[in-house]
């Protein structure tokens, strides 16, 4: 057999992996060499890399393998380049002493794929200073992952308006590549009211997943300024804000008139906060009274609350009407109690209510929240009058964790029980006077691994004066993810079979099953499918022509739900289609039914319709009892759309549909909504609807509404911010060529000048002046730069009420340079830290006025001072443990655009204490 050119034969064999599976950190390749001769070899292993590919140790490495042995080396190798590395190989040598290739195996990289996109701001430092200005965005975007990507980079911002503009720019990125990306814009007029304006950059993979945030803040460089707004990232000005007026007249064409009057707001008030709701109906003639409803004020300050005027609670049993509440809680808010009575109308007034309806009073207490969302306790009790039933009802309810707080987070287990008692008092006869009821339930959520399951369970008396009144309710669901799929399984039975003491109100029994599995398949992130089969049960007794009638039914149904949208995410498709077979007892065999929906949106523009075939609910039957026709078929189909005008002071919207049965009859419907911002807070607001139903009866019906009105935003506060007392501050810049701090006749305003408050940067107008509004009290430090060869002192400023007037007088200065020295000892000095820099040095003047520097990494430091004498030290605070200075103080002239030389300030570090032992003779 020859042997292959440049290899020679050997009885030394070399055995490696094919493949290197290269990952970010080390890797490793183990290499087994075995002598099969009956002498020593000595050799070595060479690599041979290639770029990007890094070996931890020599690319060669000597190796002595004894006879009839074998010989084991690990190689380890590093890579900080994986995508350049993608489908690269490199040689593994075994060479003997004379330079003879014995053996060599040629080895595959495997990469694995790996995506990491990174964003990061490269804009440099700029400022809104007036109009028609450009500003821009820089960013860079690596691709550190080992697949080519296609992002996109979505720039947001506010416009003048309070919304938000989007643009999104597409790039393609190779493995190891990166990209700079520029976004210019022009500053406009209304930039210049804003502290600074914020421009947000997100960047998203093709499957939608976020890679990287980042936010470029421009400041707004003005004379004029509010402390107040410095923290507003964006310009918050929405068409509805949380504060307003709103009035609307309905129908003012014609004689069905109506007036609608809403308001809302929010307030500080004495140290509290104050918040209300208004909500009056009036018709048009003004000869009725007023239907005020939803209408409340609250107060609140400290731990406790008042509120009065509708109150509605979600209690265990629905709490509605006009009254009054208190709420106060510990310091915390771990413990809660509330309190109130309310009288049974929906009418803040009483003009629309009957007489003595009745009264709820009712409280509740809560103790324990934790971090994790758990009550250990949440009690309620309420005594109930009601006037329209002549029925009183007393109800206490008790829900607690079954659970510890510090009990698995994944799990929550939470026990429900309570009591009642319910009386007649009308003179109904027949009836026992007490009814007692009880209700208990328990419900269990959580997930283990990748399971997750929820059982809620619940069951009360007939007589229960609750909202699940006469109620078994049943609910288990368990669901798992694999993969990227998501399954659920899960079963619910309801069954209502409630009681009543008043003969008006009639007992019924209705109850609900459903056994259903849920498949979520996001197929990527542009297209999803929804599939739920399930059965169905229903069953019933209801009032049909004076009698009761008994419905049992029972459908196997399939749904399914596509959501679907494109690549550049303008156009959405949403499908869903349930079909089943329906089975009505004596009275429909297995019956086909079939629906389904669909919408589709690109922009403003929405299309949507439905179609029907058959009935899938009780109700739908009954109603086609009731007329005497089949359900038959049901289509509908419309559209609308909404867009922007004048600068986007006009918003409007349009829509139009037509609903079209086989045997109820058609209605064709159209609306129109626009609103015109004619001042900054100011809207007009106008609808126009209308509608026409062709019916089978040959009743047709005509609707028409003009609704216009006027909506006023008010001036809103942040309720949580607390209350912070401020005042103003007005400074005045000059250039003070003669050094005695006095504007005089012939010296110039600093226009254009900049300078900092709070380090915050401000620039003068063309008077030399800066305001800066609603500053807190206290002191606030003024720091002056050198500009073209003029400096002021830097002040610190005492604001209170009113308005503070500061002269600030630009002088020209000179210069003093000087430096720090340490004496150590390194025998004789103790452990002292011996950096020179951050020292401080204070140079004062005659009138006190005060100067600071700081030493650099070297000890030296300089000054940029007035005309003047000056004392120079330094600030011994400023001096670490164990280092002191003897001599602390020098002086000096300063003269304009002269420079001073300091002395160095020698410091020096403590000596050890040194014990001297003495002998002497005896």
């Amino acid at each position: 057999m020859t042997p292959k050119d440049g290899v020679a034969q050997s009885t030394v064999t070399l055995t490696v992996d094919s493949v290197l599976q290269l990952q970010a950190g080390l890797s490793a390749l183990d290499v087994e060499m075995q002598n099969n001769s009956t002498t020593d070899f000595t050799g070595r292993i060479e690599l041979q890399l290639p770029n990007g590919l890094v070996s931890i140790q020599d690319t060669r490495q000597a190796v002595l393998i004894s006879a009839g042995k074998k010989r084991f080396l690990s190689l380890k190798f590093r890579s900080s380049m994986l995508s350049a590395l993608k489908d690269k190989f490199f040689t593994v040598r075994l060479m003997n002493e004379a330079g003879n290739v014995v053996s060599e195996k040629r080895i595959h990289i495997s990469v694995p794929e790996k995506r990491s996109v990174v964003l990061l701001d490269n804009t440099p430092l700029q400022y809104l200073r007036q109009v028609g200005d450009s500003v821009s965005v820089k960013l860079r975007v690596f691709n550190n992952g080992t697949t080519d990507e296609d992002v996109n980079i979505l720039f947001s911002s506010p416009d003048r308006l309070g919304d938000r503009n989007f643009k999104a720019l597409a790039i393609s990125l190779p493995a190891g590549k990166d990209s700079l990306l520029s976004y210019s814009f022009a500053i406009e007029k209304y930039m210049m009211s804003l502290a600074q304006y914020t421009i947000r950059v997100s960047g998203i993979y093709s499957n939608s997943d976020v890679f990287g945030n980042v936010g470029v803040l421009f400041s707004n460089v003005s004379s004029n300024r509010d402390y107040q707004k410095m923290f507003s990232m964006d310009n918050s000005n929405p068409i509805y804000s949380n504060n307003y007026i709103d009035l609307q007249l309905n129908n003012f064409l014609d004689d069905r008139s109506m007036y609608y009057l809403r308001s809302e707001g929010g307030y500080r008030l004495a140290d509290g906060k104050l918040r209300y709701a208004l909500n009056v109906n009036q018709f048009g003639d003004f000869n009725s009274n007023p239907n005020i409803n939803s209408t409340f004020i609250e107060f609140e300050k400290g731990n406790y609350q008042l509120t009065a005027g509708n109150i509605q609670e979600n209690l265990e049993a629905a709490i509605y009407g006009r009254g009054g509440k208190v709420t106060v809680w510990n310091d915390v808010r771990t413990n809660e109690f509330s309190a109130g009575i309310v009288e049974k109308s929906n009418d803040l007034l009483g003009f629309y209510s009957k007489d003595n309806p009745g009264f709820t009073v009712f409280s509740r207490f809560f103790s324990g929240k934790q971090e994790n969302g758990r009550k250990i306790y949440d009690g309620q009790i309420f005594f109930d009058k009601n006037g329209l039933d002549s029925t009183e009802s007393i109800l206490f309810g008790n829900t607690f964790d079954l659970l510890p707080a510090d009990y698995d987070k994944d799990m929550r287990l939470t026990g429900f029980v309570a009591g009642g008692l319910h009386h007649f008092y009308g003179r109904q006869s027949g009836i026992d006077e007490f009814r007692p009821s009880g209700a208990f339930g328990v419900k269990l959520n959580g997930n283990r691994s990748k399971w997750n399951y929820t059982s809620d369970n619940f069951y009360s008396t007939a007589y229960y004066p609750g909202n699940r009144r006469g109620a078994i309710q049943l609910m288990q669901r368990v669901g798992r993810q694999i993969n990227k799929y998501y399954y659920n399984l899960g079963y619910f039975y309801s069954e209502f079979s409630p009681k009543y003491l008043h003969h008006n109100f009639e007992s019924f029994s209705n109850s609900t099953s459903k056994f259903d599995l849920n498949v979520s398949l996001p197929f990527s992130s542009f297209l999803a499918l929804n599939v739920q089969p399930s059965f169905n049960q229903e069953k019933g007794a209801y009032w049909l022509d004076s009698k009761p009638v008994e419905l049992s039914i029972r459908a196997w149904q399939m749904m399914m739900t596509a959501n679907m949208r494109s690549k550049n995410y303008k156009h959405n498709i949403f499908l869903t289609t349930e079909s089943g077979l329906i089975s009505v007892a004596d009275r429909l065999g297995n019956t086909y039914a079939f629906r389904g929906n669909f919408s589709y949106n690109y922009n403003m523009l929405t299309v949507f319709g439905n179609y029907q075939h058959g009935a899938f609910q009780a109700y739908e039957l009954l109603n086609s009892e009731l007329m005497g026709r089949a359900v038959g078929d049901r289509f509908s189909f419309g559209s609308s759309y909404a867009g922007l005008l004048f600068q986007k002071k006009l918003s409007w919207s349009a829509n139009a549909s037509i609903n079209m049965t086989t045997n109820f009859g058609n209605t064709y419907a159209g609306n129109f909504n626009a609103t015109y911002k004619v001042l900054k807070n100011t809207m007009l607001t106008a609808t126009y609807q209308y509608s026409y139903t062709k019916a089978m009866s040959g009743y047709d019906y005509t609707f028409t509404n003009l609704r216009a009105g006027i909506r006023q935003n008010l001036k809103g506060q942040s309720l949580d911010r607390p209350v912070v007392k401020s005042g103003n501050l007005d400074i005045f810049c000059f250039y003070d060529n003669n050094n005695n701090g006095v504007f005089d006749a012939g010296e110039a305003v600093a226009a254009n000048y900049n300078f900092m408050v709070k380090n915050v940067l401000f620039v003068t107008d063309k008077k030399g002046k800066a305001t800066f509004k609603r500053m807190p009290y206290g002191d606030h430090t003024l720091f002056f730069p050198m500009r073209d060869g003029y400096q002021a002192i830097t002040k610190l400023v005492e604001i209170g009420s009113g308005t503070s007037y500061v002269d600030i007088a630009l002088q020209k200065v000179g210069f003093v340079k000087g430096a720090i020295k340490i004496d150590f000892d390194a025998n004789l000095s103790v452990e002292a830290n011996l950096n020179l820099d951050g020292y401080r040095v204070i140079a004062e003047n005659k009138e006190g006025g005060i100067f600071e520097t700081k030493t650099t990494e070297t000890g030296g430091f300089s000054f940029n001072l007035p005309k003047g004498t000056y004392i120079f030290y330094i600030d011994t605070e400023s001096i670490p443990t164990n280092i002191s200075i003897d001599s602390n103080q020098q002086s000096g002239t300063v003269e304009v655009e002269q420079t001073i030389l300091l002395d160095s300030f020698i410091l020096k570090v403590k000596e050890r204490k040194v014990e001297v032992k003495r002998f002497g003779s005896r």
